[in-house]
């Protein structure tokens, strides 16, 4: 099953990606596909609304520009998969109603994914997701979990 987690927020705004790499510097170490993005300039290299990153890059740019993520979704790989096998499935569309519905992440190689939805992310995964989550602090009995009504 598919999780879905809020991340804190920054100035009141919730597409700020740097201070989750910075937190979390371990998300470097990943291969990020981003698709549907609007917001920072990113190349196509991976065809049209698609750009691949390695993670120092994605962290740098994050964390040294620190730009509005508006919309998009960025899908991490294990840095040993293959760019052929990332390429060669379906991209998440974000603009469908599918897409908010899926029950698992959108790309069956990816480990964890990150959404940008106007004005709020949202990390969704399993066992990886749980990890980011505990480690920025939002857990059993946090300030933050009560703000975002998560406790049980």
């Amino acid at each position: 099953m598919l999780t879905r987690y809020p991340l804190p927020s920054k100035d009141g705004y919730h597409t700020f990606l740097g201070p989750v790499f910075t937190a979390l510097p371990e998300l470097a170490r990943y291969r990020w596909l981003i698709t549907g993005w609007e917001g920072p300039a990113l190349p196509e290299n991976a065809g049209p609304g698609r750009c691949l990153m390695d993670g120092d890059a994605l962290a740098a740019l994050v964390t040294e520009e620190d730009p509005q993520w508006i919309w998009g979704c960025l899908l991490a790989f294990l840095p040993e998969t293959p760019v052929e096998a990332i390429l060669a499935h379906s991209i998440p569309n974000l603009e469908t109603p599918a897409f908010w519905m899926a029950a698992e992440l959108h790309h069956p190689l990816a480990v964890l994914e990150l959404i940008a939805e106007d004005v709020y992310t949202g990390m969704v995964g399993t066992d990886v997701a749980d990890e980011v989550y505990t480690l920025l602090g939002i857990g059993k009995g946090s300030e933050e979990e009560a703000a975002l009504g998560l406790e049980d």
